[in-house]
């Protein structure tokens, strides 16, 4: 299902969602944060030499390093290891019954056109925000920003946008791309109604399936470690881990002890978790290389 893009197109496409991206030494950034960066693709290993002078044309960055090389601090992610191995049996009694049973009343497949994913999109949209207040890009509540973004979106014929019906309604929307051998899960909008059915235990269902039957996925990429305790646990629940790379962060010290104690949350953030730290926090799997 998923056609291989490469780390320029993957940058593009983050330029047309809206995110700020240059490229800087060969390397292409994206903003996380006003002023502070990290590599488009968030596995690139870098060292002082690949990255140069700090890029003070890019403020504060941080990135991953190789192994033996100075660090910092590290970057914490939520992946699923060895996409290849999975099956359904391998689950939880509990996740496995979910999943048989909403299977029954809906249907996954690909939304290919515009039109149809604006008419029933939107509506999912809205309730999705009404729910969340999700602030990012908050401006698609608009109609018509809608519909641009749409529009935008289906520029990318590499980048995957799956539906959940019930019904022939749409009621959940998983956004997902293949960078190089991994697999990135973008964005899930989903309705209050969804939530009521759990569907979301059988959209990552079928992409983990279609992800094994690929063959050359070799990770798939579910996002930084959440502040928000329950998604951290509901991905880790089904079998993801968090994977912890030891990481530079660029900053300068004074604006480093700045944030540190007046932004203490922030801070943390920037430095990250190290193995144990995670182990006793989330009390969970920790993979500490990608393999």
């Amino acid at each position: 299902m998923w056609q291989r893009m490469s780390i320029d197109e993957y940058a593009e496409f983050n330029r047309g969602m809206g995110v700020k991206v240059r490229q800087e030494n060969g390397v292409w950034w994206q903003q996380q944060h006003p002023f502070f960066y990290r590599p488009v693709f968030p596995f690139l290993q870098l060292t002082s030499r690949d990255v140069g002078e700090h890029p003070r044309c890019l403020g504060a960055v941080q990135h991953a390093v190789p192994q033996g090389e100075p660090c910092n601090s590290h970057m914490n992610f939520i992946v699923y290891e060895q996409p290849g191995s999975y099956k359904l049996s391998t689950l939880p009694k509990v996740n496995k019954k979910r999943i048989l049973k909403t299977h029954k009343h809906l249907t996954i497949r690909p939304i290919l056109d515009q039109k149809e994913f604006i008419a029933q999109g939107y509506p999912v949209y809205l309730s999705f925000y009404k729910r969340t207040r999700y602030s990012y890009k908050s401006d698609r509540r608009n109609p018509k920003i809608f519909a641009e973004w749409t529009r935008t979106l289906f520029r990318f014929p590499k980048v995957v946008v799956l539906g959940a019906y019930s019904q022939h309604k749409l009621l959940q929307i998983d956004i997902s791309c293949l960078v190089e051998d991994t697999l990135f899960q973008l964005s899930t909008i989903n309705s209050n109604e969804a939530l009521e059915l759990q569907i979301s235990d059988l959209v990552l269902h079928i992409e983990r399936e279609l992800a094994a039957k690929h063959g050359e996925i070799k990770h798939i990429f579910s996002g930084s470690l959440a502040q928000k305790e329950s998604l951290n646990k509901f991905k880790i629940q089904r079998g993801a881990c968090v994977l912890i790379m030891p990481a530079y962060l660029h900053c300068h010290r004074a604006l480093l002890s700045l944030i540190k104690f007046t932004r203490k949350n922030l801070y943390d953030r920037l430095i990250g978790l190290d193995k144990t730290q995670v182990q006793n926090k989330m009390k969970t799997a920790v993979c500490t290389e990608l393999v």
